[in-house]
């Protein structure tokens, strides 16, 4: 909102230079009705320019906003859907250990992974229609969800591998 406010301050500034410019460089003439009359539609033709030109570039930063959130989202369901995989993975490795008395274990920590995993499809499907404002913070907050999720498999999926050899 700053940016076009900026926008619109730079633009009434020139605008007002240039009636300046034309007003004084005409102090050698008389100036005349039309002239006046002139020099305000041009003014007007002017500023109707900058408010089209404004609205053009707020189309682009909402539709660029639109397709990186788009993009992102996209990113997150890959991985989320990755770690689904990497938990069924971890189901299947599980059952067949041969570390019986580690299964107990290893089951219940797939058990809160898959909890975890719960509530990050849930701020996925919360986030999809979130605002420009509150995007960036709740992609953080995804991203590191995702992340310590991705961690987590990757301990147990370690011990996993301990627990066969």
């Amino acid at each position: 909102m700053r940016i076009i406010k900026s926008f619109f301050q730079t633009q009434k500034t020139l605008l007002t230079a240039s009636a300046c410019v034309l007003f004084l460089g005409s102090c050698n003439k008389a100036v005349t009705r039309s002239d006046v009359q002139d020099q305000a539609q041009e003014a007007k033709e002017a500023t109707e320019e900058a408010k089209e030109k404004t609205q053009e570039t707020v189309e682009v930063r909402e539709q660029y906003f639109e397709d990186h959130k788009k993009t992102q989202m996209n990113e997150l369901q890959d991985r989320s859907k990755s770690i689904d995989k990497r938990i069924k993975d971890l189901k299947k490795s599980a059952d067949n250990t041969q570390n019986q008395s580690a299964v107990s274990d290893i089951n219940s920590a797939i058990d809160k992974l898959q909890s975890e995993k719960e509530d990050v499809n849930k701020k996925l499907s919360e986030i999809e229609s979130s605002t420009q404002e509150d995007w960036s913070d709740s992609y953080d907050e995804i991203d590191q969800a995702i992340n310590n999720l991705e961690s987590e498999i990757d301990k147990v999926t370690e011990s996993l591998g301990n627990d066969n050899n």
